[in-house]
Order: C-alpha cells, then sequence, then structure tokens
C-alpha cells in the first residue's frame, strides 16, 4: 500500500506551522512597534519637564537721575525645575565669586564710581518653571562726565557664568558665554536623586 505525501496528517502539520511562522512573525512586528511607542513615550514625559535656562545681561540706564544700572539674570524659560551643579563666574576672563564684580569692575576702571546692588550665588539651586533670578546688579553712580565712556564700557562689559544643569530626569546641559548645549559630560547631582 503506497501512501500519499498530502493525506490530512501531513496537511494538517503543515497548515500547523504556517500559522505558527505567521503568529511569530506578527508577533516580532508588534514587538518592535511597542519599543518604538515606548521610545516615544520616554521622550515625551522627559519633554514635559525639559528645562531650558537663559542667562541674559542687560543695562538700565538713567541719565536723567545719573546712574546706569548693569544686571545679569538666570532665568528658566522651560517647563520643569532645572537642577544647577557648581557656577563659575567670570570676569574679563577672571574667575571670580558673583559678589565680586562691583570690586573687579572698580579695579579696572578706578574713575567709576561702582557699588554692588545684589548678589545672589545660584550654585547647587534648583529653579523652578519660570523662575528668574537675579545673580549680580552693579550700580554705576555720578555719570555727568562719563557717560559716553560708561555707554562703551558697558558694551564690552563680559560677565558670565558658566555651569551644567540637568532636568530631573538626568538629561544635562552647559551653558557657557550665554550659549546652551547638550552635555553628556554633565552630571546630575547626587544627593538629588
Amino acid at each position: 500500500m503506497s501512501k500519499t505525501i498530502w493525506n490530512p496528517s501531513v496537511i494538517i502539520a503543515f497548515v500547523a506551522v504556517l500559522i505558527s511562522s505567521a503568529t511569530a512573525l506578527i508577533s516580532l512586528k508588534e514587538s518592535k512597534l511597542m519599543q518604538k511607542q515606548q521610545l516615544i513615550m520616554q521622550e515625551q514625559k522627559e519633554a514635559s519637564v525639559w528645562p531650558f535656562i537663559q542667562a541674559i545681561s542687560y543695562t538700565e540706564y538713567n541719565f536723567e537721575k545719573d546712574y546706569v544700572i548693569y544686571k545679569y539674570e538666570v532665568n528658566n524659560k522651560g517647563v520643569g525645575p532645572a537642577i544647577l551643579n557648581d557656577v563659575i563666574y567670570t570676569y574679563n576672563d577672571k574667575v571670580m565669586r558673583s559678589g565680586d564684580l562691583a570690586n573687579a569692575i572698580q579695579e579696572f576702571k578706578p574713575d567709576f564710581d561702582v557699588t554692588p546692588v545684589q548678589n545672589m550665588n545660584i550654585d547647587n539651586k534648583v529653579l523652578a518653571e519660570g523662575e528668574a533670578v537675579s545673580v549680580v546688579q552693579v550700580r554705576f553712580n555720578k555719570l555727568n562726565q562719563q557717560q559716553e565712556e560708561l555707554v562703551a564700557f558697558m558694551h564690552d562689559l563680559e560677565f558670565n557664568a558658566s555651569f551644567c544643569y540637568c532636568s530631573v530626569y538626568g538629561n544635562c546641559w552647559k551653558i557657557e558665554e550665554g550659549k546652551v548645549r547638550k552635555e553628556a559630560t554633565c552630571e546630575m547631582r547626587k544627593e538629588i536623586r
């Protein structure tokens, strides 16, 4: 008695193998889709608390009342808290404390009458969403004969703060000379985590 290759049990086994292979292929594609969805969800979660720090300096001129105020501020324009690390303050490429700016200007320009108005150290602070901090304010007084010289000086004044800041998820950026860039070498403060 000869057996045919296409008996019912062979056909059922062949169909079962086809269905199993198709199911395995579909499962593989679904797992890849789920991985992509998880990455998108992770990115959305991180974007929901993304801090963005801007460091700006500006000058308020009031020649009628015979003074000018220089301000340096750090603002969190992002949508989540910014966890700051150690801050390095520089004036004319020299490292200093933020509170020493008035004295450094006075040494550099002894003819100016310079007074510190406000100083705040922002090392290791956490800036909330939308929070702005005035790091330093310096007042220049008695300007009657020095207006043009002072305007030129203020235009070239180089006070900066350089530091790393991180989101609550540990993504970090570095700000130097007012420019922000993503930074892998920055570390989130260990006492925060």
